[in-house]
């Protein structure tokens, strides 16, 4: 039983999976169970993301740069604490 817990599961090209809409973000789920939820979202110039309350987070920006960012050079990760408003 364990092993089969332990297999990972690869996404390759994940910048591709990014839908990008004028009218508004179109999360684009690779994993969605009750326990864990991992999404790709794209954003157009300008678009963002309304803050929200949630569970503990982790945005790992490709490109761009905006409010949490401004000044984003390369790749980077964001992590929000369980309850933090995100």
């Amino acid at each position: 039983m364990l092993g089969k817990l332990c297999k990972p599961i690869y996404f390759t090209d994940t910048k591709a999976k990014a839908v990008f809409l004028p009218n508004g973000p179109k999360p684009q789920f690779l994993i969605d169970t009750p326990n864990f939820k991992a999404l790709v979202v794209g954003l157009e110039t300008g678009g963002q993301i309304p803050a929200h309350p949630g569970e503990a987070a982790m945005y790992y920006f490709l490109e761009g740069a905006g409010f949490d960012n401004p000044v984003l050079r390369q790749p980077i990760c964001v992590f929000y604490p369980d309850e933090s408003c995100h």
